[in-house]
């Protein structure tokens, strides 16, 4: 290890111009990529993956129902969206969308079929009409009846013919309750013949005739009202099916902002307001405030960078250098990144800003030693070649810790957690290389900064302390606390103790949750807006239900359409369900309609021929309102259910007990259920995402602490490391749960990456104190040597750290207000325990008088008198 730092060393100081040249070449080539870097703002990804077989269910239910996440909702607001002015608006905005190549599908008020009353008057359309079955005699095709064996008079041949297949279909229906038909056919005819199938509007301008029949129609549309109308009349939908080719992130992104420009250009009349929303738009909203955050957030982390470098160093090739290698940094990850064809996610987007910060404190740490080799160096090659040698191991540990931290996500189940960890721990790796590589070359090439009046350390090894004047207010506020830790260990640790005990307690209150809103401000349009669809509408979040058989047509069976009905009702007892929607709905609804008697709604299905006759109807429609709940050969059939984003808590309790509840219906009718939707996927997941994240932490800690035993070469140091590292991840908790913060996937991850900044302010301590050791000095000595030289970079560093995460509580995403927030609360409490906690405890457990093996390992590593080290013949 020596030998490969002397020529680390050797490398970055005599060939500092090949090291730089190949520097600028790397990150040239990398950025060259850049442009081609893509963003997936679906958030869902989160979770999706941790289910075992979900994305086999996803694709599945996609292929027989569509997608039920790729619906874009156009809401317009009135104060009565029936007026002549919204509604013709409404009317406006559906048939432009339903000429969209993108669209499969548009439903609103004006343009989804359905039962519409035919005036005496009306010439009805002949597509989808049930008024031809006055064309049966009175007798009703008595062979339907069963009375009569006449077949009655022909239908004129100006008159409309029945559809065979209809008609068939209808006898199947009146045959299997002659009561309720008394006249067979003729029967049906009576009561549905003056209906008419189809959109209440069927031009492009809405007459006054149109807008009765509307009136008329939601009178009676319970399939509507609540779903494309709120019960106030004040709010309606124009739902957006959209094709599956918006699976492709970016073609969705592009599909969203074509819609908005299509809003755009149909702007409402007075007092009518438009809003888009939906899961489709929740998502490009994400892909805006990346954008946002690429261009706020890391340009403010450069300037408070900047600007804490430039107050703690006062010289500026230390300000800007930094920066530089952070960039270069960022650069050659986010290069990489487009080169593998990796995707800006919700998670990788923070990437630079993680990089700028992290290597940011290596810098503070290189560039604070170097101004203390300067003291007695002969020349700033020197300095740099001796910074190098010194830093080079404890930089290394602190890089390597916080990327075992972030590579510690590779265990989870989730995709996207996995990707963020490798980018992230590989990016800091990378960020160590560089800043190594550069720094030290770079710093050599301008003039040094001024040196401070401090006598050096190296000077005079048995001088215990420099006197106060010749210290500034920082470095003399570390060592009197040094020194008073030292008089007193037990009574801090005593405190320390109290503390954590508070921190456990208050810890234990949190709660594991996570809501789809969560990513927004409450004053946030994409927020509002999700809000206002669900107090009016049924909401965005599904939950769908795939029912399947091996048997074809088993979702006729009248047992299976019993149990469908029981869970509908299940369901709709929750206060976290807005609605349910399935096929049985629509056939309840269709056979009380036929059989005249609303109370035939209620009742239960007679046999499986009498559902399929009932389908058999429905297919002969212009376009079948069934189809989108039951596959053409009735082996799998759908519950349409929508959630309100009350979090992934509650939906996991309704969840748990809809599977009980599925279970008990379907299972013994031999029906296969299988769930999906994002109110699934989002909440199911969030439980095997959290357990992951919670055992990969655990995973972290063994190897991180394992590797301190290793590099401090002391196992009494590396467990001693331990517990000043580990309290202020408790204490984070705690303060979670004070602020009311939950445990889910995005909180999980501070806790990850905290782990590895937390050890980093101890690695330079324990680094110190183990050179000061080997110098021969007892361990009282060691400690204020230690603290003295490395206390000052570790509160810069750590300083550095917090407002740097602390530019990320300007961020659009709530959860990256959070996650600055909690590392920023989690670097705070290892600033105070690394200065308080490691020397009290290092000053109880560690020996008074260190081992000789420290002392020979260390004893020819500083310089005697006049004699630089590192220094060549021809650099003396």
């Amino acid at each position: 290890m020596p030998a490969l730092i002397d020529a680390i060393a050797e490398l970055v100081t005599r060939r500092r111009g090949a090291v730089l040249g190949a520097i600028v070449v790397v990150t040239l080539a990398a950025g060259a990529f850049i442009p081609s870097l893509v963003a997936d703002p679906r958030p869902q990804q989160l979770t999706t993956s941790s289910i075992e077989d979900q994305n086999a269910i996803n694709a599945l239910f996609a292929e027989r129902f569509g997608n039920p996440d790729h619906v874009v909702v156009l809401l317009v607001e009135a104060d009565d969206v029936l007026a002549p002015a919204p509604l013709a608006y409404v009317h406006g905005l559906a048939r432009r969308f339903e000429q969209a190549e993108y669209v499969t599908r548009v439903e609103g008020i004006t343009v989804t079929p359905l039962p519409i009353p035919i005036d005496a008057d009306e010439a009805p359309p002949d597509a989808g009409t049930l008024d031809d079955l006055d064309d049966l005699d009175e007798d009703g095709a008595d062979e339907d009846a069963g009375e009569s064996g006449d077949e009655g008079p022909p239908a004129a041949p100006d008159e409309p013919e029945v559809d065979p297949a209809l008609e068939d279909a209808l006898g199947v229906i009146v045959r299997s309750d002659p009561a309720r038909f008394p006249l067979g056919l003729a029967t049906v005819a009576d009561r549905v013949g003056a209906y008419r199938y189809g959109p209440v509007v069927s031009g492009d301008l809405v007459t006054e005739a149109d807008h009765t029949r509307l009136m008329r129609v939601l009178e009676d549309a319970p399939m509507v009202t609540g779903r494309l109308i709120s019960r106030d009349r004040r709010v309606t939908a124009v739902a957006l099916f959209l094709d599956a080719r918006v699976e492709d992130h970016r073609v969705m992104e592009r599909t969203v902002e074509e819609i908005d420009r299509v809003v755009a250009s149909l702007p409402p009349p007075a007092g009518v307001r438009v809003t888009t929303g939906g899961l489709p738009h929740l998502f490009n909203s994400i892909i805006d405030k990346m954008e946002e955050d690429n261009f706020r957030i890391v340009p403010l982390t450069l300037l408070v960078c900047l600007v804490l470098l430039y107050v703690s160093f006062r010289w500026l090739p230390g300000t800007l250098l930094p920066v530089v290698a952070v960039g270069i940094s960022a650069v050659i990850v986010l290069g990489a990144m487009a080169m593998v064809g990796e995707t800006m996610t919700v998670l990788n987007n923070i990437v630079p800003s993680l990089l700028i910060i992290i290597g940011v404190s290596d810098s503070i740490h290189l560039i604070g030693r170097y101004r203390e080799e300067l003291e007695h160096a002969p020349s700033p090659l020197v300095a740099a070649r001796n910074t190098v040698r010194s830093m080079a191991v404890a930089c290394f540990l602190t890089s390597i810790t916080t990327s075992v931290g972030l590579a510690s996500l590779i265990v989870s189940r989730t995709e996207m957690l996995q990707r963020f960890g490798v980018i992230a721990a590989i990016g800091v790796m990378i960020a160590y290389v560089v800043t190594i590589g550069f720094l030290p070359s770079a710093m050599t090439y301008f003039r040094p900064p001024p040196l401070s009046r401090e006598k050096s350390p190296y000077r005079d090894p048995a001088e215990r302390d420099v006197p106060a004047a010749d210290r500034g207010l920082l470095e003399s506020a570390i060592v009197w606390l040094t020194s008073q830790i030292l008089a007193h260990p037990w009574r801090f640790l005593a405190g320390a103790l109290v503390l954590v005990g508070l921190f456990v307690w208050t810890a234990l209150r949190i709660t594991v949750d996570s809501a789809l809103l969560d990513e927004f401000d409450e004053d946030d349009a994409a927020y509002v807006t999700t809000r206002l669809m669900e107090d009016q509408l049924d909401g965005v979040r599904p939950l769908e239900i795939m029912l399947e058989s091996e048997r074809p047509g088993a979702m006729t069976d009248p047992a299976v359409l019993a149990a469908i009905d029981a869970v509908q009702a299940h369901l709709e007892r929750e206060r976290a369900v807005l609605s349910t929607a399935s096929s049985t709905d629509y056939l309840h609804a269709f056979y009380a309609r036929l059989a005249g008697d609303p109370a035939a709604a209620r009742e239960p299905f007679r046999s499986e021929e009498q559902v399929g006759a009932l389908l058999d109807v429905f297919a002969t429609l212009p376009r079948d309102p069934v189809a989108p709940f039951v596959t053409t050969d009735r082996r799998a059939a759908r519950i349409q259910v929508r959630l309100a984003d009350v979090g992934a808590a509650a939906s996991l309790r309704l969840i748990e007990e809809l599977r009980l509840e599925l279970d008990e219906r379907f299972r013994p009718l031999g029906v296969r259920v299988a769930l999906t939707g994002e109110g699934y996927t989002g909440s199911v997941g969030l439980t095997a995402v959290v357990n992951d994240l919670l055992g990969s932490l655990s995973t972290a800690v063994l190897i991180i602490f394992g590797m301190l035993v290793v590099l401090l070469g002391s196992w009494r140091l590396g467990l001693l490391s331990i517990p000043p590292n580990v309290i202020p991840l408790v204490g984070t908790l705690a303060w979670m749960s004070m602020r009311g913060m939950h445990l889910n996937a995005s909180t999980v991850i501070v806790f990850s990456i905290s782990l590895g900044l937390a050890v980093d302010g101890s690695i330079h301590v324990l680094a110190r104190y183990r050179e000061e050791i080997g110098l021969g000095l007892d361990r009282d000595a060691a400690l204020l040597r230690a603290a003295r030289g490395t206390g000052r970079a570790v509160v810069i560093s750590c300083v550095t750290l917090m407002v740097g995460f602390g530019v990320m509580l300007l961020s659009s995403f709530v959860p990256v207000q959070r996650f600055g927030e909690l590392v920023g609360v989690t670097v705070g409490m290892c600033l105070l325990s690394t200065l308080i906690v490691q020397p009290a405890l290092l000053a109880v457990f560690a020996p008074a008088t260190p081992p000789n093996r420290f002392r020979r390992k260390h004893a020819s590593k500083r310089p005697a008198a006049g004699a630089p080290a590192g220094a060549s013949p021809e650099e003396e």
